[in-house]
């Protein structure tokens, strides 16, 4: 008898009540914010998102679904949907009459890694803002974030403010970071930070393990070194 992929799972009838409402709530808070619905295909050209997710890319290559088509093309299935709403606003010409509001829901995959996490696909609904960089569309995307979690029946939610600089100061923070942890690396756990913390220091920040929370705490922050239009 055949069984579903592992890391995959069905939505059985008495599941998908549950699974529409909270998609429509999603969907409706965007509506409400103006926020258009955008479909991309479920797989693109694989470099999309090994250059389009940034200091993530190096983290997701190695678990893109990937496959060759018949013209020999590296495609892979959508690992995250800001690459493909990006490309898609690009592509189509968005832009030309001021800034674009878009949102989006559908299922995403990564493989797990061996031994690991197994080979998965879930489900991503989000919003992008693109032609506009104002600070206020910031604290609009945090008010409608804190909207759905309140309408999805969420409670105890606790929304913390932080900030990751941008291209000027960043590099300086991330070079405290990286002196600091090469300081306590024997603390480090041993299944991802130790291998992972120079080339991606704030790796260690997001660790579920207690050794590294403890230093994630001690760590440099990243207010000594924002600059002035970050703060």
């Amino acid at each position: 008898m055949f069984q579903a992929v592992r890391g995959t799972s069905d939505l059985l009838p008495a599941q998908l009540a549950g699974f529409r409402q909270i998609e429509q709530k999603a969907l409706q808070l965007a509506e409400k914010y103006g926020f258009q619905e955008i479909r991309t295909p479920l797989f693109e050209k694989a470099d999309l998102f090994v250059r389009g997710l940034g200091v993530m890319a190096s983290l997701v290559e190695k678990d893109l679904w990937t496959f060759q088509d018949k013209h020999g093309q590296k495609l892979a299935l959508r690992a995250d949907m800001t690459p493909c709403v990006v490309r898609a606003y690009q592509q189509n010409r968005m832009g030309k009459e001021g800034p674009t509001k878009l949102s989006y829901l559908g299922p995403v995959f990564l493989l797990g890694k061996e031994g690991n996490e197994p080979s998965r696909q879930a489900y991503q609904f989000g919003v992008e803002v693109l032609g506009n960089d104002s600070p206020a569309l910031d604290a609009e995307l945090l008010v409608m974030a804190l909207e759905l979690c309140d309408k999805v029946g969420l409670s105890g939610v606790k929304l913390e403010l932080n900030s990751l600089g941008c291209d000027k100061c960043r590099p300086a923070y991330y070079d405290a970071l990286r002196e600091f942890f090469a300081s306590r690396q024997n603390e480090l756990c041993a299944a991802n930070c130790k291998r992972k913390y120079r080339n991606h220091p704030t790796w260690v920040l997001s660790c579920p393990e207690a050794t590294c929370q403890n230093l994630a705490n001690l760590a440099p922050t990243i207010l000594g070194y924002l600059c002035q239009d970050c703060k």
